[in-house]
């Protein structure tokens, strides 16, 4: 992962915090791909990757199920200017 964003945002205890009211879930870095999953404000994920503006990220949820998508930078205002 890019030094960068690991020196400039700190995670929270867990994961990052989503920033946005609702964000869409991809299943590859890419804007076609697009699924019907997404995640709500103040939601934790774990960056595991990062790639064309989106974070490969590992959410798990309130059953304990963990679900491994891409998200949009945008989603944890963590997207990395050139």
């Amino acid at each position: 992962m890019n030094r960068f964003l690991l020196t400039q945002y700190q995670p929270e205890e867990y994961g990052f915090k989503l920033t946005v009211d609702k964000s869409y879930l991809y299943d590859s870095p890419n804007l076609k791909n697009k699924t019907k999953i997404y995640l709500i404000r103040e939601d934790k994920v774990e960056l595991l990757n990062y790639k064309n503006d989106f974070y490969e990220i590992e959410y798990t949820t309130e059953k304990n199920r963990k679900i491994k998508k891409w998200l949009h930078c945008s989603a944890i205002d963590a997207c990395i200017s050139d």
